[in-house]
């Protein structure tokens, strides 16, 4: 009855020909007619009633039921749902459970430890550092007045805590500053995530949003913590021999899909890579649909906010700041023009009465000298500047070359031949001076009206104009090109007044205001950074591999999960966000039986050294049951109706009689077994074999 590895056996037309036994290899094996391929090498072999049945099962076309399942091992206790309804529950507590162990043995809890060695040890385990002789001594002389609860809350909110056990997270997800293999480069980026995740334990982030961060911060506004995802090694030596490089693909996707599994349901996910798992209810076709998940996740930085900060009053910024824009731009809308270009530029003005027009110019695209085809200026439609009028043309000095002459700056004709050249890049000026005041009311110039060159631009300019005998004004300037760029700095507004009547110029300043107002607020947000955190692109297919051999695939997988451990709701056209999304929530629901367990048998471990279970990673038929299933239970019932409270484990295994033991051997026996071996207080064998 068990078809466990099957369907392997059937796609591999070299061991089993359906409905032809005879010409099956894998009869030969296990029939023993060569001796050199007999099967299994060593142990017991097939008897003749066991052969005959795979012999018929192989004539009768060696199908598996469509619809088989692994009820038997559904049945194992990490995958029996977690009892929430317990009216008993609030009255329970750790030391419940195993005094009641104890009892059982004869046995009851060793005394408590003195206040000293308490302290201590409270200092080693939660901040990993023990405590200055100074604070031993105000505990002990009770200066502070502090009792216990006091105490254990004071050392889990500082800081040290975070960075303890964080370090122990960061080993669990395998965690590194380099990329691993040979070359082991470093990530100059990937030191965000270890700090998001000390902070994240400070703040006892609720650790169903700590897990979901990891998986899909991106969608939930904390992206950094998706470094979870590349946390691990990468071989940045791809070579060119591609079916390496989909070798290295693959090492990658199991990476993504089996540090998730075992860190967060305690399932080794990773052993179904080239067969159904032998131990536990996940086929082949489950860990691809793992895998299919985080089929859009590479390894590489990403630009995120560097901190934390408001994303709502950010967007509340952004739209405020943009709608402030929009209303500025629609009351200067008439006094902007289009940007600086080499073939034709027009500078219109009010009317005004000059003897000359000075264009100076005070910084060059390109840092080389300027370049002017011709400046013409109209008195309506009439081009006044012809040197042929009498105009005359003078400069802060000339370019020395034969095509580019001060006397073509007006002489009427177009073209880069026919152009002038200032002596410098910077800070130059060309005039053109009327024989007589002439009213004036625009004038255009170009770099070269061909279109031919467009190097040599003015960027920065600014054109006078006026009598000689009274102050002249500024008529244009490069100030007024390019229209309001969001993107940067507002024009100075005394530049922007001008043209404007009153009122408009009382709503500019109101909006300039604001402008400027919001823009300091959103000086103080975190920058974008790179940080390694993961690039994530459109997910392509994902197929099952046979034997995991990348070169051999088959059918196509479609995303999901676990099918015997639930569903959920996505299908083969889903995003890459939509995928690590659905399986966060999937992780984190309360109903599933298994993410619960596995953190507070961590945390349990992190405190006796050794947890409930045995095998943290591995809840599975291949690890080792707990040795109390029902504390286990009850705490993991008691983090999810604590909003999965980290720090609220920490605190009621601290405050129980069970952490607060004395290691000493007791005169009286009590704590020794049987065989006279001491149950020692602070050693992971006594909470085991309790």
């Amino acid at each position: 009855d068990n078809y466990r590895g099957i369907s392997e056996l059937i796609s591999n037309p070299s061991l089993v020909i359906q409905k032809k036994p005879e010409n099956s290899r894998l009869m030969r094996l296990i029939s023993g007619e060569d001796p050199k391929e007999t099967m299994p090498p060593k142990g017991r072999r097939l008897n003749s009633d066991e052969i005959k049945a795979i012999s018929s099962w192989i004539h009768a076309g060696g199908s598996v039921p469509e619809n088989y399942n692994y009820d038997y091992e559904i049945q194992h206790w990490a995958f029996q749902e977690i009892n929430h309804d317990d009216p008993d529950h609030h009255r329970k507590s750790i030391d419940y459970f195993i005094e009641k162990s104890l009892a059982k043995k004869g046995l009851d809890l060793s005394p408590p430890a003195d206040k000293t060695t308490l302290h201590r040890r409270l200092h080693q385990v939660v901040i990993g550092m023990p405590p200055g002789k100074m604070e031993i001594k105000s505990h002990l002389d009770n200066t502070g007045n502090e009792n216990w609860e006091t105490l254990v809350d004071k050392t889990l909110n500082s800081f040290g805590y975070g960075e303890n056990i964080a370090s122990h997270w960061l080993d669990l997800v395998r965690f590194g500053e380099t990329d691993g293999f040979e070359t082991n480069r470093e990530r100059p980026n990937a030191w965000h995530y270890r700090d998001w995740v000390i902070n994240a334990f400070n703040k006892d982030m609720p650790y169903d949003q700590f897990v979901r961060n990891q998986l899909a911060g991106d969608s939930l506004g904390d992206p950094v913590g998706t470094s979870f995802l590349v946390a691990g090694p990468i071989d940045i030596v791809k070579g060119q021999d591609p079916l390496l490089g989909l070798v290295q693909r693959q090492n990658e996707l199991d990476d993504f899909a089996n540090t998730t599994s075992t860190t967060f349901i305690g399932l080794t996910l990773g052993c179904a890579r080239c067969h159904d798992h032998k131990f536990d209810p996940i086929s082949q076709e489950d860990y691809y649909a793992m895998q299919a998940i985080f089929q859009g996740v590479k390894h590489g930085n990403r630009d995120i906010y560097s901190g934390q900060f408001d994303t709502n009053k950010l967007r509340r910024l952004e739209n405020s700041r943009s709608e402030n824009f929009k209303k500025l731009k629609k009351i200067t809308k008439n006094y902007f023009l289009p940007a600086i270009n080499g073939v034709k530029n027009i500078e219109s003005f009010e009317p005004i009465k000059a003897d000359y027009v000075r264009f100076e110019i005070s910084e060059t695209k390109g840092s080389s000298e300027p370049c002017l085809d011709e400046i013409e200026v109209y008195s309506g439609k009439e081009n006044v500047a012809l040197s042929s009028l009498g105009v005359k043309a003078s400069s802060s000095g000339d370019f020395q070359h034969p095509l580019h002459r001060l006397p073509h700056i007006n002489d009427g004709f177009h073209g880069n031949s026919k152009s002038w050249i200032a002596h410098k890049a910077s800070n130059v000026w060309v005039q053109l001076t009327f024989p007589k005041p002439t009213m004036i009311s625009k004038i255009i110039w170009s770099r070269d009206r061909t279109g031919k060159f467009s190097d040599r631009l003015p960027e920065k300019y600014k054109i006078i104009a006026g009598l000689k005998d009274k102050n002249a004004s500024i008529i244009a300037s490069h100030k007024r090109r390019g229209y309001l760029n969001d993107n940067q700095p507002l024009p100075e507004i005394t530049e922007i007044l001008e043209p404007l009547n009153a009122s408009e110029g009382v709503v500019l300043k109101k909006l300039y205001s604001e402008i400027n107002s919001i823009d300091r607020e959103l000086e103080s947000f975190p920058k974008k950074v790179p940080v390694y955190a993961g690039q994530f692109t459109s997910p392509g297919e994902t197929r099952l591999l046979y034997r995991g051999e990348p070169n051999k695939p088959r059918g196509i997988v479609k995303p999901g999960v676990i099918k015997n451990l639930g569903a959920i709701g996505i299908d083969g056209n889903s995003s890459d966000k939509e995928r690590r999304l659905e399986l966060a929530d999937w992780i984190t629901d309360n109903s599933n039986p298994l993410t619960a367990r596995v953190m507070v048998n961590r945390i349990w471990q992190f405190h006796f050294g050794r947890g409930l279970v045995s095998t943290p990673n591995d809840f599975g038929r291949n690890g080792t049951p707990p040795s109390h299933p029902e504390l286990l239970d009850w705490l993991a019932c008691e983090f999810i109706k604590k909003d999965w409270s980290i720090k609220h484990i920490h605190k009621i295994i601290l405050q129980s009689k069970t952490w607060q033991q004395s290691s000493k051997p007791r005169k009286d026996g009590m704590n020794q077994d049987a065989q006279g071996q001491f149950y020692w207080r602070f050693t992971p064998r006594r909470i085991r074999t309790e």
